[in-house]
């Protein structure tokens, strides 16, 4: 007589080991009790019933659920999982050799484990992950926004990371990404934020000619750009990057800057700007800042604002100031949403000013702004040109020539060249 149901306990049998493919008819009900292991060799096929209770199922093959699953415990897959129209699917642990591939429709997972060599790409409509997200080793590929969203914590703890875009929930404690691209991994934690916005972070290899760097820095790496924004609703957050994989010492863009010291930065762009904009970091932490390639960490102490456009962040090399630096930018934006990119003034640390003159020409060589200013521990920051003809019209966009001249502890600094005023 055929069986038409089939239970397994902890009582009856505790560890079942097949090694060839498992197949779960129609009219079958596996049942797996309180800490019951359950393991295939190969594939196995559930078209009947499979429950799943406080236990763990291992897969070392391909798995197909076209049955009722109903679990609240691990499922471990070596090979590809596809859960048709099931969505609540328990815990999920990926591990072997070689590529799998994750299937069905919209999946509910408790936990989702990623350790494995290869990558797990994610072929669902929807993965939401109410616990924690833990790449250990190995890749997730995304494609589309909605592929994988973690409405608990992530962790950048491991060696893994996702390529493509990953959806975080903000709880007002800091939300994770452990992005990636190109085989390295480059995490983002954003901190401060508030409570119930959906960050989306995409990882992406930038495009090299549209990263212009200004005169504080020595160029913008080209292997790694941050695009973040919010599905619905702003906040405002702080960033910690940790890269790997950046070529600090062959720019594509920038001049060298002499200094004693250098150390990575974040450097933001946002819609309405058209230069990246320097933020305060801290901790700026390469391990080997003397090798081509450098890892490490960089934590700003400076908020910014996330919203539903674009933000794009990625790291630059900045020279370390212990003595008298003088930098003039060689572009700004009057109407930039950052301030400090909104006027053109030199910027000078390291010694009290004493004397300050500006001078700025048109293509015709007439002065259309000029500054002069002499006294002890004169401020750069309420000087500068805003971008205004003297008459107070907007400049057009373009090249302006300008002559600036600082005298600090008697010592002469000037420089005379172009900066372009973008709209």
């Amino acid at each position: 007589m055929k069986n038409r149901y089939l239970a397994l306990s902890v009582f009856l049998l505790p560890i079942v080991s097949f090694s060839q493919i498992f197949t779960i008819g129609d009219s079958t009900t596996l049942t797996l009790g309180r800490r019951t292991s359950f393991s295939t060799g190969g594939n196995a096929l559930f078209s009947g019933a499979f429950a799943i209770g406080d236990s763990s199922a291992i897969i070392n093959g391909d798995a197909d659920f076209t049955g009722l699953l109903t679990t609240n415990g691990t499922i471990t897959g070596g090979g590809d999982l596809n859960f048709y129209n099931n969505q609540n699917v328990g815990s999920l642990r990926f591990v072997g050799d070689g590529d799998q591939v994750l299937m069905g429709d919209t999946l509910y997972v408790e936990n989702m484990e990623v350790d494995k060599t290869g990558a797990v790409r994610v072929e669902t409509d929807q993965v939401f992950v109410s616990g924690n997200l833990n790449v250990i080793e190995g890749v997730i590929q995304t494609n589309d926004i909605d592929d994988l969203i973690v409405t608990g914590q992530s962790s950048v703890d491991g060696n893994g990371f996702v390529e493509g875009t990953l959806v975080g929930l903000s709880t007002g404690e800091p939300v994770s990404f452990p992005m990636g691209i190109n085989g390295f991994k480059n995490s983002i934690t954003f901190s401060e934020t508030s409570p119930g916005v959906r960050l989306v972070v995409d990882c992406i290899v930038p495009v090299a000619e549209n990263l212009i760097p200004t005169d504080e820095m020595v160029g913008i790496a080209d292997e790694v750009e941050w695009q973040v924004r919010t599905i619905d609703g702003s906040t405002e957050a702080t960033a910690t990057a940790d890269f790997s994989g950046l070529d600090f010492l062959t720019f594509s863009n920038g001049e060298p800057i002499r200094a004693n010291a250098y150390a990575p930065a974040i450097v933001i762009i946002q819609k309405e700007d058209t230069i990246y904009s320097l933020l305060n970091s801290t901790d700026a932490t390469p391990e080997n800042a003397a090798s081509s390639e450098t890892s490490g960490r960089i934590v700003s102490n400076t908020t910014i604002v996330l919203d539903t456009t674009s933000t794009r962040l990625t790291a630059a090399w900045i020279p370390i100031v212990d003595g008298p630096e003088f930098f003039v930018p060689n572009a700004f934006s009057p109407s930039g949403v950052y301030e400090e990119n909104r006027v053109f003034r030199p910027i000078f640390v390291g010694a009290e000013i004493t004397s300050i003159s500006i001078a700025v020409f048109n293509n015709y060589n007439d002065q259309i702004y000029t500054y002069s200013e002499s006294g002890n521990d004169l401020e750069l920051e309420s000087v500068g040109w805003d971008g205004r003809l003297q008459g107070g019209q907007d400049a057009e966009a373009g090249v302006y020539y300008y002559r600036i001249q600082l005298v600090a502890d008697g010592q002469v600094y000037s420089k005379t060249s172009s900066v372009l005023l973008t709209k």
